[in-house]
């Protein structure tokens, strides 16, 4: 009764899923953000508006890499179960 071990890793299947829950984070602290950086410049806080901005941005930012790989994944999806439909 021998036990076999293996010795290697499996391969991992890299599958873009797009995290929702993080997109929609990503999504409210860009608001959020860009709220507050809209506040403190109409306030004449420009020390702290700037910081909020650039946070706001890269939120922003964040959804929209998302966004783009997801569409990129789903067209390359669609393409590859086209030619083999054919």
């Amino acid at each position: 009764m021998s036990f076999k071990f293996r010795n290697f890793q499996k391969r991992i299947q890299f599958n873009y899923k797009p995290n929702l829950e993080g997109l929609l984070i990503e999504a409210f602290v860009g608001i959020v953000f860009s709220v507050m950086a809209y506040y403190c410049y109409k306030e004449e806080m420009i020390i702290i508006a700037v910081p909020f901005a650039l946070l706001s941005l890269g939120g922003i930012v964040l959804v929209l890499y998302s966004l783009f790989t997801f569409a990129l994944d789903f067209l390359s999806k669609r393409a590859t179960s086209d030619v083999s439909n054919k």
